[in-house]
């Protein structure tokens, strides 16, 4: 009986995990509005798909200057995990934030095609991540190192394979290396943003996509009179794998700094991660930046990247990172040899983003319950 009742329990518990992690973009935005009857949501302009919403719930608290903001999907494959969190933290923080007079905002699928069509890019293959200007001075940055290495990222023709191209990646990368060009150059060239190659890897685009125009409109309005804000991003892909990374790109002034580093000070389940670390890079006109340039000069900020990582964070698994994007990239543009070829790099690409071992998902969503429960609560119950 004893072993039957475990087997029961664990077979519950399997479930559970397995769960909150949706199958797709449909089921994940049926999920999101049922967790949120008061939703409200804006449908994103498209060629081709004519249901793509990023849809939005926010809670307005009574004379409060505390927000706490959520953004889930900018990328669209990562968009699994964020609505995961989402309903973790309705489940276990969202009452006690509403009743300690908390108001929040929680943004779901913001880039709705990408997620729906297991594309990192908007139908525009613009990098929403890359596309936050707070000016037109972003759409004219050049990456120069993005140049040198453009017949290495962005190969043409149809896609052969999958191990093949690791190994072509890997020796071409190896070649640069020897030559004397730093590894650091290698990952801003590919990952930093370009504004110049619209069929390239991480296009910034030419100006605000329509997705972009309506999350800043919508950050502008529920930032006004908020002098104390938690704003997270969730991600995945870089860092060490089944690892939260808490990426901190910027800090609003002293005091949002000083707040950031006392909230994480004993997190032994997240990793406050510098851009600049091993690894990891600073991009250009990433929605952080952009948050804490439209927050009152004053306030106190706590702005952060929630990054669960997936392959790993060394050399080869960098190297097979950037080989899945370059080889998803390429046949969306290009093609591919085979349904079979097709079908091996789709696989590999979104597990890049959802890796499929359950053991991962338990642990991704145990370290958003101790984020949740943590820090962001201990945030929002701090007089």
């Amino acid at each position: 009986m004893k072993y039957l009742l475990f087997l029961i329990i664990t077979f519950n518990t399997l479930s559970y995990y397995k769960n909150e992690f949706p199958t797709d973009y449909i089921q994940a935005r049926k999920s999101f509005r049922n967790l949120f009857p008061n939703y409200k949501t804006f449908r994103v302009p498209s060629e081709t798909d004519k249901d793509l919403t990023i849809d939005y719930s926010y809670h307005k608290a009574r004379n409060s200057r505390k927000l706490l903001v959520i953004n889930s999907g900018i990328h669209g494959p990562e968009g699994h995990a964020g609505s995961a969190a989402i309903k973790v933290f309705k489940e276990k923080i969202f009452i006690d934030l509403v009743e300690n007079n908390i108001s929040i905002l929680i943004i779901h699928a913001m880039n709705p095609f990408g997620y729906k069509y297991h594309r990192r890019f908007t139908e525009n293959n613009v990098d929403l991540n890359r596309n936050q200007a707070i000016d037109e001075k972003l759409f004219k940055t050049l990456n120069a190192p993005y140049n040198k290495l453009k017949g290495i990222l962005v190969p043409q023709g149809k896609v052969s394979g999958y191990r093949i191209a690791f190994y072509k990646t890997l020796f071409s990368i190896a070649k640069k290396l020897i030559t004397g060009m730093k590894f650091s150059k290698i990952r801003e060239a590919t990952a930093k943003g370009q504004y110049h190659d619209p069929k390239g890897l991480f296009y910034g685009g030419n100006k605000l996509e329509p997705n972009s125009e309506f999350v800043q409109k919508l950050l502008r309005d529920k930032f006004q009179g908020k002098s104390d804000i938690f704003f997270i991003d969730f991600h995945t892909g870089l860092g060490d794998r089944a690892k939260l990374h808490l990426i901190t790109p910027y800090f609003k002034n002293t005091k949002s700094k000083e707040l950031t580093l006392k909230l994480f000070s004993n997190g032994s389940h997240y990793h406050l991660t510098s851009p600049e670390s091993k690894g990891f890079y600073r991009a250009s006109g990433d929605l952080l930046g952009y948050v804490n340039h439209i927050a009152a000069n004053d306030a106190t900020v706590i702005s952060l990247a929630a990054e669960f990582g997936t392959l790993g964070k060394g050399i080869f698994s960098q190297v097979d990172t950037i080989n899945r994007i370059i080889l998803e990239n390429q046949g969306h543009f290009y093609g591919h040899e085979s349904d079979f070829v097709k079908e091996e790099i789709m696989k590999q690409y979104v597990e890049l983003f959802l890796p499929e071992p359950l053991s991962w998902k338990i642990k991704a969503t145990d370290t958003m319950m101790k984020l949740f429960e943590g820090p962001v609560l201990k945030w929002a119950l701090q007089k």
